[in-house]
């Protein structure tokens, strides 16, 4: 099923124009189910977005996780599109205030706090369960997971998105249980791990 998200990039485009024709998603269909992997950066749905006053776009991460008998990988697709420089942190550090203060030593312009609605955007996160056998999680268990995308995103300084009621979007998806299939999960204990490393790769 295809999901459709949005990030605004009125700084570059004119968001009010219906420029997108149905042969535009027929191609843009066609190259995700041939495509080997994402697009990062500046490209389709990732041009024009900032973060952190930086050039932003479209990124992905991955962790292996361990199961109960096999291992599994998650993957994490975000769209940045957010977020004053004086926020980001990275590692702990609060690399965005340094640089904030190199930019004010050497330049009267560059005290502006930030850059109107260019900095005050969203956020699209999208996880996914992947693996040979991909690991089986209930509907409450993905929705759970999906809310500890927000820590992952606080970690880098992510509640520069709170600035305004432009909302986040958090979906976690597992392609493990069909619907003839016998519901399964795993139990709290063995989804302990997998929380902790969604939020890391987020």
């Amino acid at each position: 099923t295809p999901v459709v998200g949005e990030t605004a990039d009125w700084g570059l485009n004119d968001i009010y124009r219906s420029a997108l024709l149905p042969l535009h998603v027929d191609e843009a269909l066609s190259k995700a189910l041939t495509r080997d992997g994402v697009q990062e950066g500046q490209f389709g749905g990732g041009a024009g977005m900032t973060c952190h006053q930086f050039t932003g776009g479209t990124g992905t991460s991955s962790r292996v996780v361990k199961g109960e008998a096999e291992e599994y990988t998650v993957g994490v697709l975000v769209q940045s599109n957010y977020g004053h420089l004086g926020d980001l942190r990275i590692g702990g550090v609060p690399i965005g205030k340094l640089l904030a203060q190199e930019k004010e030593a050497g330049s009267a312009a560059a005290k502006q706090s930030g850059l109107g609605p260019a900095d005050e955007g969203s956020c699209v996160i999208l996880i996914l369960y992947t693996a040979p056998t991909d690991a089986p999680m209930l509907p409450h268990q993905l929705t759970r997971l999906a809310q500890r995308a927000s820590i992952g995103l606080s970690q880098v300084g992510g509640h520069g998105t709170a600035r305004n009621f432009s909302g986040d979007i958090f979906l976690a998806v597992s392609t493990a249980n069909r619907p003839t299939d016998q519901l399964a999960g795993p139990t709290p204990s063995h989804a302990q791990p997998r929380v902790e490393t969604w939020t890391a790769a987020t």
